[in-house]
């Protein structure tokens, strides 16, 4: 009966133990990512972040989900996964990982970059549908007043050539496709200027961009990819329950446990050579309890 007692002990306490972990590592909208301050609401939580670790959402016009929803993927990388949102470099805990954060200033996450994760969050046609209803409502008040359209012509749906020569192109289309005068003007350059930039066209093709962050990425997940090739069966196996970032902890843990140990063995060759150098230390006195001189 009193081991029965007993384990019944153990288990509640490790459900509880359970219960306590999951609820610590739980998204609390009102929860800052960086330092664990609690605010009354989202909005306020935001504002926190945004004054006191320049954490801001960018483009949040064109976000497919809510705020806290974003929130909260945040929140799990650097819960769960202990990643740092902008470079990705893991620490062995959720609070190393938001001291991280907060010394190199990387409060912040680029869903523009090379194979970014935070892309699929937004989505850019609703941009185009935007200006699009802006070019109608621009069209409208020029056939209220006429005077613009009879003094101008119209080149296409959202440019307009003034009586001065000067062209008039829709603000928020100028980044989506050049004007006509400008296509007629790249039609009739030189052969040779368009064989330069087909060259340069297609060598900044042949070598995409990517920022050091990026780089940095790839290249430590290219070293975990190759310390798992490397791993035994029986190793691959006891891991194989396990996801892909948390594979990659695992292993920079041993890494780290490895390292440790090869300069805790350094650390000791160095000293037995530093004792056994005669010539290095005549200047020391040794006492009656040195190993060398205790049977001579």
């Amino acid at each position: 009966m009193a081991g029965n007692s007993t384990a019944g002990c153990v288990s509640d306490h490790s459900t509880r133990c359970l219960d306590t972990e999951h609820l610590a590592s739980a998204f609390v909208h009102g929860k800052c990512l960086f330092c664990n301050k609690l605010s009354d609401s989202l909005h306020f939580n935001t504002t926190h972040m945004q004054k006191s670790h320049s954490f801001l959402i960018p483009d949040k016009n064109y976000l497919v989900v809510d705020v806290e929803t974003l929130l909260s993927y945040l929140h799990l990388i650097i819960s769960k996964y202990r990643e740092c949102i902008c470079c990705g470099t893991q620490r062995a805990t959720k609070r190393a990982a938001q001291q991280h954060m907060l010394d190199k200033g990387h409060c912040r996450f680029d869903h523009k970059s090379y194979n970014s994760e935070f892309a699929d969050f937004y989505d850019y046609s609703i941009a185009e549908d935007d200006a699009q209803t802006k070019a109608d409502d621009t069209s409208v008040c020029e056939d209220r007043h006429g005077s613009i359209s009879a003094l101008s012509m119209q080149v296409d749906e959202t440019t307009l050539r003034l009586p001065s020569g000067k062209v008039v192109s829709n603000r928020s289309r100028a980044h989506a496709a050049p004007c006509l005068a400008q296509r007629h003007t790249i039609e009739h350059s030189s052969n040779t200027h368009h064989a330069e930039e087909a060259t340069s066209t297609t060598k900044s093709s042949q070598s995409p961009i990517m920022r050091r962050s990026d780089l940095k990425t790839s290249k430590r997940r290219n070293k975990a990819s190759k310390q798992l090739a490397a791993l035994s069966t029986t190793t691959e196996r006891s891991l194989a329950h396990l996801s892909l970032p948390e594979q990659r902890a695992v292993l920079a843990v041993q890494q780290k446990q490895v390292e440790a140990f090869q300069r805790a063995k350094d650390r000791y060759r160095s000293r037995l050579e530093t004792l056994g150098n005669k010539s290095l230390m005549t200047h020391f006195v040794r006492d009656a309890a040195d190993k060398r001189t205790m049977w001579k």
